[in-house]
This record gives structure tokens, sequence and C-alpha cells, in this order.
């Protein structure tokens, strides 16, 4: 094999590798029927919308085709925050929310909550409203 054809399939190996990113998964659910719904939203802008009917239904996701620029800015709040050095889980309770960021390395850092009696510090809450505004606002 020549090396011309093997930098050229060397070359259309890497091309083929889907590039890693970090993801940010919100979801919330429980309750009575035990369904939920949440996001993804990936550091490259792409946002993906999920909900589950109830607890073991199949879940529906749904692209969303927003302004990436919002998802960028997600991100650098997340670390304008130092999300992954906040350590929150509040006691289990019948309805649960959480945050998820899984970053390029694979590593993953979570924050749960549920009980009212034990809410988010305002950090939390401040995703929270930015992911809900980039998935609900199709101007954002």
């Amino acid at each position: 094999m020549t090396m011309r054809l093997r930098f050229l399939l060397s070359a259309l190996v890497v091309v083929a590798l889907p590039a890693q990113a970090d993801t940010l998964s919100y979801g919330c659910g429980g309750g009575f029927t035990g369904g939920a719904s949440g996001a993804v939203i990936h550091d490259d802008g792409r946002m993906t919308r999920w909900t589950t009917e109830r607890a073991g239904s199949p879940r529906v996701e749904h692209d969303l085709d927003r302004n990436r620029g919002g998802a960028i800015q997600l991100f650098k709040l997340l670390r304008e925050v130092k999300f992954t050095d906040l350590d929150f889980q509040s006691p289990p309770f019948n309805v649960w929310c959480s945050l998820t960021l899984a970053a390029e390395d694979g590593s993953t850092h979570t924050v749960s909550w549920g009980n009212a009696r034990v809410p988010p510090p305002p950090s939390i809450e401040s995703i929270v409203e930015e992911v809900r505004r980039l998935v609900e606002d199709p101007a954002a």
C-alpha cells in the first residue's frame, strides 16, 4: 500500500468517527403516573426534548431547531457556577428532577432534587431556568 493511499484511508477513518461533546441532561418526573419529561443539550447547540407518558412507557424524542448560541451560553453558565463542584442531592420524594453533565472524557456529575422542603440552591435554579427557556421558547 502506498503512503498516499494509507493517508487517505486514515483520513476517512478520522472523518467517520463521531465527535465527542459535553452534554447536559435535564429531567423531571414521578408522581401518580411516573411520567417524565426533559431535554438533552449538547455543547455544540444541538437539543432534544423527550417525554414518557408513564413509568415504563417508551421515551419519545423530538429534535429541536433552536438558536445554537443559547446552548453555548448555557455551557458558559455551567462553567461560571462551577457545576461540577456543586454537591446537591435532596432526599428522595414522589416527584424528582435532575441535571447531569456528561463530559467529553466520559465523566458525569449529577445534582437531583424533588423534596419541596429542600429546594436546590440558586445556582442550580438558574441553570434550570436557562434550560427551560432554551427548550420551551423557539425564539431563544
